[in-house]
């Protein structure tokens, strides 16, 4: 009875939220999706690490062919090694990382189903938590260098209209800046540290 109520109370919320948004000139909706993410410069490659997203957007167009959208997001990050016992390989690598993301989009309309989209993201590190085989890294002998807690990001993507409504996105995902310095601080050339990397599948649904 009591998530009853919660879902209920949010539902209600979001469709007040929503009205007040349009009265205004915006339009407004929700985010859910996968992010397939790496971190470059860990040693490690391939989107190995599957997070959700989740989130909300607001939207201003300016024209029909220009728009910008802010947006709200939770989305997980990191990097993921697995044990191949077919190779003999038992090391084993779990990144796991949760950010409150703030992507700002410059949307251009190329069609009623077609937009593309490019602009600056901002995260937050809320926490997260890294491991091998032999158990979490934090507190071992050698201490790793710690995590910044903000992520400036570059991203671009493109959007398909399934409906007027409902649009599947896929968006990259790539920091501008190191997330983490490598062990030892040690720096080559354009190799300055470790960087987030995803691959975002989204839907986004108009209120």
């Amino acid at each position: 009875m009591k998530k009853l109520i919660i879902c209920t109370f949010v539902t209600f919320t979001l469709f007040f939220i929503n009205a007040t948004i349009k009265a205004q000139g915006f339009n407004a909706g929700i985010i859910a999706g996968l992010n397939s993410s790496q971190v470059s410069g860990d040693d490690l490659s391939g989107f190995n690490k599957p997070s959700p997203i989740l989130g909300l957007f607001v939207e201003r167009k300016f024209s029909d062919t220009w728009s910008a959208q802010m947006e709200i997001t939770y989305m997980g990050k990191g990097s993921r090694k697995n044990i191949d016992t077919s190779r003999n390989d038992f090391t084993l690598y779990r990144l796991n990382m949760h950010y409150a993301e703030i992507p700002i989009m410059l949307k251009f309309h190329f069609s009623p189903k077609l937009i593309f989209e490019a602009g600056p993201s901002i995260g937050y590190l809320i926490t997260h938590r890294e491991a091998d085989e032999f158990g979490d890294l934090v507190g071992q002998i050698e201490p790793r260098e710690q995590f910044r807690r903000i992520d400036f990001s570059a991203a671009a993507g493109i959007y398909y209209g399934i409906t007027d409504k409902l649009f599947f996105n896929l968006r990259i995902v790539n920091s501008v800046l190191p997330v983490r310095d490598h062990d030892g601080n040690t720096k080559f050339r354009l190799n300055r540290g470790q960087y987030h990397s995803g691959l975002g599948f989204r839907f986004q649904y108009q209120l």
